[in-house]
């Protein structure tokens, strides 16, 4: 998957090498880094890391489902309904983190939220890659 997403230039491109004529480069830094995070890490954070992920990606996955529901026939209303309780969530766990994590897992996961959007950012501007449309993509 990580091959299909750097070839459609949200990945750099370092991720579309084959490796053993297989392309798995990516899942071998992916699982890398991953490992390094369970080694270096408590698992509590980084758990909550990966809820705060996928209620930022939910979330936006509702705002985009806003622009197209035209086309998909979905009820505006539970789309609403689906993205507040999203952000809600998100809220939620942020007020938690910091009422009842350790400083340093607080300062953790606010700092890494904060890198991965810095990251994008420079990435972006560097390579010169951005988003491409829904009609852009391959099939």
């Amino acid at each position: 998957m990580s091959y299909q997403i750097a070839r459609d230039g949200q990945l750099p491109k370092t991720f579309t090498h084959s490796l053993w004529n297989r392309h798995v480069e990516g899942l071998f830094i992916t699982g890398g880094l991953a490992i390094v995070f369970v080694v270096a890490f408590d698992l509590g954070p980084i758990a909550m890391m990966a809820s705060a992920a996928f209620l930022i990606v939910y979330a936006a996955v509702n705002v985009a489902h806003l622009r197209v529901r035209k086309e998909t026939g979905a009820k505006a209303s539970l789309v609403i309904a689906s993205l507040i309780a999203c952000s809600i969530m998100f809220v939620l766990l942020m007020v938690y983190v910091v009422a009842n994590a350790p400083a340093a897992a607080s300062v953790t996961l606010v700092a890494t939220l904060v890198a991965s959007f810095a990251i994008e950012v420079v990435y972006r501007r560097r390579t010169g890659r951005r988003f491409k449309q829904l009609g852009e993509l391959p099939s």
